[in-house]
């Protein structure tokens, strides 16, 4: 699965065939596991160091470099 242009820094897996990773590109992208494919991708305006998924909820939180936690509705 190549797409991220940075260091990786958190990988976070669903039991939806997904997996979401978080980089130093300022991303998070959201990963079909059956295929490989990049299915979406999440921008920030400072690097992402810790990504989870509450399926549940449809929520994905995310914590950056900027001090931030943030919350994404997907």
């Amino acid at each position: 699965m190549i797409g991220h242009t940075n260091k990786i820094n958190c990988i976070a897996a669903t039991e939806k065939d997904q997996i979401f990773t978080a980089s130093n590109d300022c991303t998070v992208r959201q990963w079909n596991i059956k295929n490989g494919a990049c299915e979406a991708i999440y921008k920030f305006a400072d690097p992402v160091s810790v990504v989870r998924i509450r399926e549940d909820m449809n929520l994905m939180f995310t914590a950056s470099w900027d001090k931030m936690v943030r919350i994404v509705d997907l």
